[in-house]
């Protein structure tokens, strides 16, 4: 990625389901700007990290608050798995 470095907040590796799972937590509502960041780390981690066996990474955005209509459009149409939820 032309040397310069993105992370996501939170990384897991779920066995059972052979798949890495990105969290990202934001501490403002639910941004476009946000899915397209996970989307993002999703095609990175699906292209560059995962092996043979491995199934598509999933990406969850924590927020701490979401506007359903906004969320529906943002996360519609993409081909990568990506949910949205409000956290207290």
């Amino acid at each position: 990625m032309n040397n310069t470095h993105y992370y996501a907040d939170i990384i897991f590796y779920h066995k059972i389901l052979r798949a890495y799972v990105l969290i990202e937590l934001k501490t403002v509502k639910l941004m476009p700007k946000a899915v397209g960041q996970l989307n993002m780390y999703l095609n990175y981690y699906a292209a560059e990290i995962n092996v043979e066996h491995d199934n598509p990474p999933i990406g969850i955005i924590l927020c701490t608050d979401q506007d359903s209509v906004a969320a529906e459009y943002a996360l519609g149409g993409l081909s990568n798995n990506i949910f949205a939820s409000r956290y207290v």
